[in-house]
């Protein structure tokens, strides 16, 4: 195994040369010898001071800070000075490995611990060799997801926060915001892809739609994915990016105008807060002007790199303190990754807090710390252990680490406002709630809300107006004591000979039929809550009514004329037939059976079902994002064509009957029936009334309200007019 680590380093010795980074500095603090009496534990450092992040800037002096601190500590590894021998890796990784060779292998200081890398690539690819030596490494600002595998990287820790456990935060941003469809674009990087994957799958499991996920290949324009993007209305991305990249990406967007208050970009939270200030846009043909009008208002989820509270860390001072002593340090210059020198900071008092408890379990095993050597598991498994185990309030919080060595650390929102970075909330490292204005307000270019994730379609439902609902029962309240006053008279005064005449019984029937057409009119929707169920009851029970009254009414005009017809025909025969009562009285019923059982085999047959029908579109006058849809619900089923259509077969024939011997019979008296002539205009009316009731209910299914008052109309003046037509008195000729 140790060669194929040897061979690893000589390849990565070998590349680095090739493309002229193989000159190797190593810089070492605190210099010259130590104090009388005190013995050098030596750290191996890796940090980029140059190259795609020049963080090693803030990291050197941040660990510089925190080395002459535990040095002046009796009570933090007694009898030992920390020294830091640390190369610049320029962020590349091919010179990182070749590096940790070096301080390995080229310098006779063993090596008890490695601080670094800075960038993720770097550490990626020493912490899978540093382990070989039994190396534990702690970084301080390496944030890519992949570095949690505890399989890859046995023996790696870092104060970062990895960069995937921001997806929580992501997500409670999206419900907070009511963003259900998002787009990613990203760098085809480890540190964005690895990050993104348990996002696709978070967003799948809260029902979240990903419109888009685009990479972009190293040295690739990014304008045509965001040509794509903008093609796609896309409103909501979440990008994945280094600075450099980010800037390039402002840029394009703005020449393409995908900018503006429809669009709104997340990105990463580790950039420095004037991460502008280091990129040069003219290099894309871009002011830093236009790149600010494109990416204005552009949010960030990301780790709090400074404890919010006014707590006293283990060095002793707060967290303002600490960020005007690094001030002072650095003569006030603000370097890129500045943000990163809490958690640098924190990193060094993270590896000396666990050497120092190591070399007190050692002491009481009668050995020394100093006596480590690549070949000490033990030793190693102990720092391990004490890594693991550490718990201490530093400069950004509370330090400690999770199974996979990444710190535990709170997080938060920030908005880009006012040409800086502003932070917005502050929440626990597992996400949580997001309430408004924790910090400060969110501030939207749209006024008072959020960009919408698209067009906003917003449902209602149309339903009978209630007005209208109101007025038409009134009317039908109106004709069923009408007609109860009708009943009643035929009733008692049926032994009257007019009254006798007119075939009682039969007229009873019609009276039955108008009461259930009546009814009908009750039976319409308005309410926009009702339940399935209670549609597809009314729906039922109007189908009902209307089938009964309808049979019954028309059916008993319909008797009445064909007895009117068969009398006739005798006549001119000479001959005389009687047809009673109670015949008429079985026709009318086997029309009404016939109807029923219609409607009660298509009920088992085919039952219905509630269908929702898109009829208007209208968009919002004030803001153009915003669509109205109406829709109805309508009872239908699979089938329903044939059963109506058997229904329409057998109403439609006896109107067609009814109407031709209604024609026939127009000029016939005949005295024993006194409303012969009366029954022909009654069915005249219900054929026209019939037929403008079929053609309404198939036109107007997107006008609830005119259809139910144009076919109650036509059931209250239809039955009304049959009703008085036959038992108003009416003027002898």
């Amino acid at each position: 195994m140790v060669r194929q680590v040897w061979i690893v380093m000589q390849a990565a010795l070998f590349v680095s040369q090739c493309a002229g980074r193989g000159d190797i500095v190593i810089n070492d603090f605190p210099k010259g010898p130590a104090p009388e009496g005190v013995v050098d534990l030596h750290i191996a450092g890796l940090f980029p001071m140059e190259g795609a992040w020049p963080g090693g800037q803030t990291l050197v002096p941040a660990t510089e800070l925190a080395l002459s601190m535990i040095n002046n500590r009796s009570d933090i590894l007694p009898g030992y000075r920390l020294v830091i021998h640390w190369i610049n890796d320029k962020c590349w990784a091919g010179l990182g490995v070749h590096g940790l060779h070096e301080l390995i292998f080229n310098d006779t200081n063993i090596k008890v611990l490695v601080i670094g890398a800075g960038c993720s690539p770097v550490s990626q690819a020493t912490a899978e060799v540093s382990h070989y030596w039994n190396l534990v490494q702690i970084s301080p600002s390496s944030v890519a997801p992949s570095l949690s595998d505890r399989k890859r990287f046995p023996l790696f820790f870092r104060t970062a926060t990895a960069e995937d456990t921001m997806n929580n935060i992501r997500i409670e941003l999206m419900k907070h915001l009511n963003w259900k469809r998002v787009s990613i674009m990203q760098e085809a990087l480890e540190i964005f892809t690895t990050a993104s994957e348990p996002f696709v799958q978070m967003l799948a499991e809260n029902n979240f739609t990903l419109q888009m996920n685009l990479l972009i290949q190293s040295g690739d324009d990014p304008r045509p994915s965001i040509e794509i993007l903008q093609r796609n209305d896309v409103r909501i991305i979440f990008g994945g990016f280094y600075p450099e990249r980010a800037t390039r990406v402002f840029c394009e967007a703005y020449k393409l105008g995908f900018y503006g208050p429809k669009i709104q970009w997340i990105l990463v939270g580790w950039y420095d807060d004037n991460w502008w200030d280091y990129q040069d846009p003219s290099l894309y043909n871009c002011t830093l002007e236009q790149v600010f009008i494109a990416m204005d208002g552009y949010l960030a989820t990301g780790a709090v790199f400074f404890n919010p509270l006014d707590e006293v860390s283990i060095a002793g001072i707060t967290s303002r303190q600490y960020r005007q002593m690094f001030s002072d340090y650095t003569n006030g210059r603000i370097l890129p990754g500045i943000r990163f020198a809490g958690w640098a900071f924190d990193c060094i008092w993270a590896a000396a807090l666990s050497l120092n408890k190591t070399d007190g379990m050692l002491a009481s095993l009668g050995q020394k710390m100093r006596h480590f050597y690549h070949l000490d598991e033990a030793t190693t498994n102990m720092i391990f252990d004490n890594m693991a185990n550490i718990d201490f309030t530093g400069t950004m919080g509370r330090v400690r680490f999770d199974k996979s060595g990444s710190a535990l650390g709170l997080q938060k929102i920030a908005q880009f406002q006012g040409r800086k970075i502003v932070a917005i909330g502050v929440f626990e490292e597992e996400g949580q709630r997001i309430e408004e204005g924790i910090i400060r307000p969110f501030v939207w270019r749209t006024p008072d809300r959020a960009p919408y994730d698209g067009k906003q379609v917003y449902w209602y439902k149309l339903v009978v107006n209630k007005q209208v609902y109101i007025g038409m029962c009134l009317l039908a309240v109106c004709g069923v004591i009408l007609t109860l006053g009708f009943l009643i008279f035929n009733v008692t005064c049926r032994a009257c000979p007019i009254v006798k005449m007119s075939s009682p019984t039969i007229n009873n029937l019609i009276l039955m039929g108008c009461v259930l057409n009546y009814s009908v009119v009750f039976f319409a929707h308005t309410s926009t809550r009702s339940e399935p169920e209670q549609i597809l009851a009314f729906c039922m029970v109007h189908n009902v009514l209307l089938a009964a009254g309808f049979s019954l009414g028309f059916g008993a005009l319909f008797a009445k004329t064909w007895r009117v017809h068969v009398i006739f025909t005798s006549v001119q025969q000479n001959q005389r037939k009687v047809i009673k009562d109670r015949k008429l009285v079985f026709m009318v019923l086997m029309l009404v059976g016939v109807n029923i059982a219609i409607l009660v085999t298509w009920e088992i047959i085919d039952p219905k079902y509630i269908v929702q029908s898109q009829i208007s579109e209208q968009s919002d006058m004030m803001d153009a994002d915003i669509v109205y849809h109406a829709f109805t619900d309508t009872c239908t089923s699979s089938r329903e064509m044939y059963f109506i259509s058997s229904i329409y077969c057998v109403l439609g024939l006896l109107l067609i009957v009814g109407a031709v011997l209604a024609w026939e019979t127009r000029q016939v008296k005949v005295e024993a029936l006194n409303d012969s002539q009366l029954i022909g205009i009654c069915i005249y009316n219900a054929v026209v009334l019939s037929v403008m009731g079929v053609a309404v209910a198939f036109v107007l299914t997107d006008q609830p309200s005119l259809r139910y008052a144009l076919l109650a109309g036509f059931i209250i003046i239809g039955t009304t007019f049959t009703s008085c037509l036959i038992f108003v008195p009416k003027p002898e000729n």
